[in-house]
């Protein structure tokens, strides 16, 4: 038997966060598109990275429609004429609606690790330095598939014995993929800032290491707040458990969002107008020789050498090592 918070009330919260980070992702896919298509920053877009956009958003409007129609039926149709009926058939996974978006859960969870894993990929250009992550992305694959098939064959609560090593396997695996891509990432940017950090004035990866960082934080926090209370039966699972398919769909637009920021910044600073090129210039300049008043004292060509020193503007040096990462995020 469950304890805590009781399952109609979780629901209840869980739908309404949901929603409000849902209208989130929504903005943030908003600027994401449009970080993504304008002008000066098309030369980075990849078609893969803004099909994996779409891809999100769609998965994410279908969870939180299936949700508000769960509601619905729940507490208009059920409830209406059994108001006990609410709490089991919420907590039947064998419904229906409740494996639809279990499914549609997997497909978003299994974009999001995708594409940290292509952006592993893309920076280190070595599948063998991401053959461990893609392992586990296919564990992540099994596990989800028997998961689904457990809902879909047994009539039992999410707490029965089976059901609960299918999804712990798949949390584990799903938390260990985006750490192990998380680290790698991050350490690969680490190396190259390092490496080049003594030819720039300022360093121009540490907003994408941040970057990458708060995004693995903020998707691996959230899988725990949701691991922790299912391991000890709690039906408070149910509040972080539908807020995870959105805050996946924030986590991949932030990265976007705030690298195409710094991008933008980073071209409008070395777009800038610079001095004058240096050019050494020779002024001959002759006086005109008064007849009247100096026949006596004739004046000379005189020759004046004029210099002008280039300035050139930190972003300029060690710029060539953002490019990789055009292509990664």
């Amino acid at each position: 038997m469950s304890n805590g918070i009781p399952l109609t009330e979780a629901v209840l919260l869980s739908s309404a966060l949901e929603s409000i980070l849902y209208g989130a992702s929504v903005c943030m896919f908003g600027v994401t598109l449009r970080a993504l298509l304008t002008k000066h920053l098309v030369t980075g877009t990849n078609h893969l990275v803004i099909t994996a956009a779409c891809a999100l958003f769609l998965f994410s409007t279908m969870h939180v429609s299936i949700d508000i129609a769960r509601l619905v039926i729940a507490f208009v149709r059920i409830g209406s004429a059994n108001p006990e009926g609410i709490g089991p058939w919420l907590g039947n996974v064998s419904e229906k609606t409740y494996v639809l978006k279990s499914a549609i859960y997997v497909l978003q969870t299994l974009t999001g690790d995708a594409v940290i894993i292509y952006r592993c990929y893309k920076v280190y250009r070595s599948f063998w330095v991401v053959f461990g992550p893609c392992l586990l992305w296919c564990s992540i694959v099994a596990t989800a598939t028997g998961t689904l098939r457990t809902f879909a064959t047994t009539g039992t609560n999410v707490f029965a014995h089976t059901n609960m090593i299918w999804i712990s396997s798949f949390w584990a695996t799903t938390l260990a993929t985006n750490l192990t891509s998380t680290i790698l990432l991050a350490y690969r940017i680490w190396r190259i800032d390092r490496s080049v950090a003594e030819s720039r004035t300022s360093s121009s990866l540490i907003v994408v290491l941040r970057v990458v960082l708060d995004a693995g934080a903020l998707y691996s926090v959230t899988l725990l707040s949701a691991l922790i209370p299912f391991i000890c039966k709690s039906d408070g699972q149910y509040v972080v458990l539908d807020m995870i398919t959105p805050i996946i769909s924030i986590a991949f637009y932030m990265v976007l969002i705030r690298v195409g920021l710094s991008r933008a910044a980073n071209s409008s600073d070395t777009t800038r107008p610079s001095p004058p090129a240096v050019r050494a210039t020779t002024v001959r300049a002759r006086a005109s020789t008064d007849s009247t008043t100096h026949d006596h004292y004739p004046m000379k060509p005189i020759e004046v050498h004029i210099s002008e020193l280039t300035e050139m503007h930190g972003s300029e040096i060690g710029g060539s090592d953002r490019f990789v990462f055009d292509k990664s995020v």
